[in-house]
C-alpha cells in the first residue's frame, strides 16, 4: 500500500490539460500523412518523391494551422472549465494506492477505482496522469512519491 497527495492547482490542470493535447496530436499527424499520401497515390497513379514531399509539407500546414487555431482554442476551452469548476480549485486529493485499487479521497468525496477500470496511465518527466477515460483523470505528482509508489504505476502502466 503506497499512498500520496496532489493539490489542484491551475498550473497542475493546465499540465494535465497540455499532455491531453500532445497526445491527441501525436495519434493525428500519422493518420493526416496516410490519408493525404493515399489521396495523392489514388489521384496521380504513383506515390513518387515528389507526391511524399507534398504530403509531408500538407502536415507540416496542418500542423501550423492547428498550433495557430485549434490549440489555443483548446488552450481557452481548459481555462474556462477550470474557472467555472470553483470546486477543483485547491483541492487536496488523497490517493492510496492497493493492492487491487486506488482509493481517492477529498472534500468532494471518495471513490475506489479497480486498476482495471483505468482507461490509460500518461507519464512525463514530472507528473503521472491516472486516466478514467479519454479527457478525465487524476493528477499524480511524482515529487511527492516514494521511489516505491512510482515503480508502483509503472508496474500498473503495463
Amino acid at each position: 500500500m503506497y499512498s500520496t497527495c496532489t493539490i489542484y492547482t491551475r498550473k497542475e490542470y493546465m499540465k494535465f490539460a497540455k499532455s491531453i493535447l500532445i497526445l491527441r496530436f501525436k495519434k493525428v499527424l500519422p493518420l493526416l500523412y496516410f490519408l493525404f499520401s493515399a489521396v495523392l497515390f489514388f489521384v496521380r497513379g504513383d506515390m513518387s518523391f515528389v507526391g511524399a514531399l507534398c504530403a509531408l509539407i500538407f502536415c507540416f500546414l496542418a500542423l501550423l494551422a492547428s498550433s495557430v487555431f485549434i490549440i489555443p482554442m483548446c488552450f481557452l476551452m481548459f481555462k474556462r472549465n477550470w474557472n467555472t469548476d470553483k470546486m477543483m480549485h485547491n483541492l487536496r486529493v488523497d490517493m492510496v494506492f492497493n493492492e487491487n485499487d486506488l482509493n481517492i479521497s477529498s472534500s468532494d468525496g471518495q471513490s475506489i477505482i479497480n486498476y482495471d477500470s483505468i482507461y490509460k496511465i500518461i507519464e512525463t518527466k514530472t507528473h503521472f496522469y491516472i486516466m478514467l477515460s479519454a479527457v478525465k483523470g487524476h493528477i499524480v505528482v511524482k515529487d511527492n512519491c516514494s521511489k516505491e509508489l512510482i515503480d508502483f504505476i509503472r508496474k500498473i502502466k503495463k
